[in-house]
């Protein structure tokens, strides 16, 4: 969403994909069915960063101009996130947000509660065989599931790491006050202006407040200050009115993420699991956690 919203791609709900709720209540077998879509490469330069550029190659095979659905390139998807968290593992690192690289550090936990374990076991069978204290190895087993457990917050943040995350937590504060019913932030609705509609768009979306955010600047657009994003192909602004008013554009752009990943995990790819589990440690507490 976020490269789109920056020119490098367009996004299309393809016909099946804009059913609104009544719709899916009467077709039970397609309740479970994600919607699909369609994305279109910009030509042009862009300003991308590494992993943005690796995931755009992933995904249209390196075509500069390309056209591709959504449900027909899952592994290829799957495959282009994989290398593009290998990239921004590195940028983190790079930017110094980071003590360590992240997936690096994580990897040595896990393989260090791995080895524990099979240590742990290997002591109750010896244990249990010579002197018949078993029992001892289980706490060593005990100590390599604890290992296990908090690999994934192990990363240390540098202390300008740990400013950028305060910052981002205030900006989700400040996206959850905003759209609430009584917005208690320093100006409330009044900092709502059409121009961050779109740039706040994927950030909305990543902290699932789609709807709040599209519902928050409803007036705007029957005003005719929000016009219809240049990514978001529909046949008309009509159609596209439409959309938003019934709730189905936030619908659509939710529904975006949850493809794109169900695209990737249906095509078997160990990236499409990597995916799952960095989109869901991706807000970390403390001076560690995900990114």
């Amino acid at each position: 969403l976020d490269l789109a919203v920056r020119g490098a791609l367009h996004i299309e709900a393809l016909a099946d994909s804009g059913k609104d709720a009544d719709a899916a209540d009467d077709d039970d077998d397609d309740t479970d069915a994600p919607p699909d879509f369609q994305l279109i490469r910009v030509a042009g330069p862009h300003d991308l960063r590494d992993y943005e550029r690796d995931l755009l190659d992933g995904i249209f095979g390196g075509d500069q101009a390309g056209v591709v659905t959504v449900s027909e390139r899952g592994g290829e998807i799957a495959a282009a996130l994989g290398q593009a968290q290998l990239a921004l593992d590195d940028t983190v690192t790079s930017r110094g947000w980071f003590a360590g690289s992240p997936r690096k550090v994580r990897g040595r936990w896990v393989l260090g509660g791995l080895g524990t374990i099979l240590l742990g076991l290997a002591a109750v069978i010896v244990g249990a065989l010579t002197v018949g204290w078993g029992i001892i190895g289980l706490a060593v087993v005990a100590i390599g599931i604890v290992m296990l457990c908090v690999a994934s917050s192990m990363p240390t943040r540098t202390a300008q790491g740990a400013q950028l995350t305060r910052e981002a937590r205030d900006f989700e504060r400040y996206l959850r006050d905003v759209t609430a019913d009584s917005p208690t932030w320093d100006g409330g609705l009044a900092t709502l202006v059409p121009s961050i509609f779109e740039r706040y768009l994927p950030y909305a979306v990543a902290l699932g407040l789609e709807e709040r955010w599209t519902g928050a600047f409803t007036a705007a657009l029957e005003r005719g200050e929000v016009d219809q994003p240049e990514w978001y192909l529909t046949p008309s602004n009509a159609v596209f009115y439409v959309l938003w008013s019934s709730g189905g554009f936030s619908h659509s752009i939710s529904g975006f993420a949850t493809t794109v990943v169900s695209s990737a995990t249906a095509a078997g790819s160990v990236a499409g699991g990597a995916i799952a589990g960095s989109v869901g440690g991706g807000v970390g507490g403390g001076g560690g956690g995900g990114w």
